[in-house]
Formats: structure tokens, C-alpha cells, sequence
């Protein structure tokens, strides 16, 4: 299966809601120009594919969804070598995503024009940075009542301390705090 440019939209939307990536660890690197072939799915994980597919079309998911899935799944694995699925960690995932898809398509600067367009179709005038979103999104999980320390895995946090920083701007969750002796 030949790489194409819509394959990257396809597999952010197969792996949304259900992998957090960190991208605060992005820098430039040099890409290569020409990236190695990637090996031909095995047929043991090619009938797995087509289990999914199949499982897809009995529950009647839309055509176009049950390709893009098939296809993720089938880059996935070849980018893998061919990695036994019941071994697939999230590390995996994490690999593929920063060594196939971002080393492929984005730049150090692309990320931030993609936002830039987003905003600018939007029509919201105000200044927004990758950070700041990072920074939104963890404030609004702590708002809404998620531990600190799941917050702190999903960021990719290795001190405790650095995710605390969120906790000074969430202070509707203070306000929200309800005393024991309120009750009696």
C-alpha cells in the first residue's frame, strides 16, 4: 500500500479520543528525503484486517469509514514490521506517530500554521498558541474533576510538580469544594 497525503488525516481521526500524544516534545529534526520502503503485511495480520473490515461492514459503518480504518490499521502494522497485535503497546503508538506521521508531514512550523488556519476559518481573532491549547485542555480536565496524576501521564509529565502548575488557574474547582459541616 503506497503512502498517500490523505493517510494522515485518516489515521488521526482512527486513533482520536483514544490516544493522548504529547507534542510538546516536538523539535526540528532533519527528515530524510527519501524514507525507507515499509514491508508487505503478513498474511496472518492482512486476515486480522480483513476481520475488522468485515466486523465493519456487519455493522453497517459507512464505506469510506470501514477503508480508512482498514487502511490505518494496515499502515500501522507494516510501520510495526509486522508486531504481533497482542503485543501492540501504547508506546507503539507513540512511535508511529512521531517517527511515521509527523517525521513525513510536519514541519517545525506547519503545526502552527495548521492552527493559524483553523483559527483564521473560525474567525476567532484572539491569539492562540499549540501551548496554550495544551495548557486549555489540562486546565478544563482538572476543572472537571479528572486526578492529577492521570493528567499528569497524559501530558507526559515526569515530575508531579510540573502538571501542579495547572492547579493555581482552576480555582472554580475551589470554589466547588463542599465542606463536610455544610451538610449537617
Amino acid at each position: 500500500m503506497p503512502y498517500r497525503d490523505e493517510q494522515l488525516d485518516e489515521l488521526v481521526q482512527f486513533f482520536r479520543g483514544k490516544v493522548w500524544l504529547d507534542y510538546s516534545g516536538l523539535r526540528k529534526v532533519k527528515a530524510p528525503d527519501k524514507f525507507a520502503e515499509l514491508p508487505v503485511l503478513e498474511p496472518a495480520i492482512q486476515a486480522e484486517v480483513n476481520k475488522l473490515r468485515d466486523w465493519m461492514r456487519n455493522r453497517r459503518y459507512a464505506d469510506s469509514t470501514v477503508k480508512t480504518y482498514t487502511e490505518a490499521m494496515a499502515l500501522f502494522f507494516r510501520f510495526m514490521d509486522n508486531k504481533d497485535p497482542e503485543t501492540v503497546t501504547n508506546d507503539d503508538l507513540e512511535e508511529f506517530n512521531r517517527d511515521f506521521i509527523i517525521r513525513r508531514k510536519y514541519s517545525d512550523r506547519s503545526l502552527e500554521n495548521v492552527l493559524k488556519q483553523a483559527l483564521a476559518k473560525s474567525g476567532i481573532k484572539k491569539p492562540v498558541t499549540l501551548h496554550w491549547l495544551r495548557h486549555s485542555y489540562a486546565t478544563h480536565l482538572l476543572e472537571n474533576g479528572t486526578d492529577l496524576r492521570y493528567i499528569q501521564e497524559l501530558l507526559g509529565h515526569k515530575s508531579s510538580r510540573t502538571t501542579e502548575i495547572y492547579t493555581h488557574v482552576s480555582t472554580r474547582s475551589l470554589q466547588q469544594i463542599k465542606s463536610p459541616f455544610d451538610d449537617l
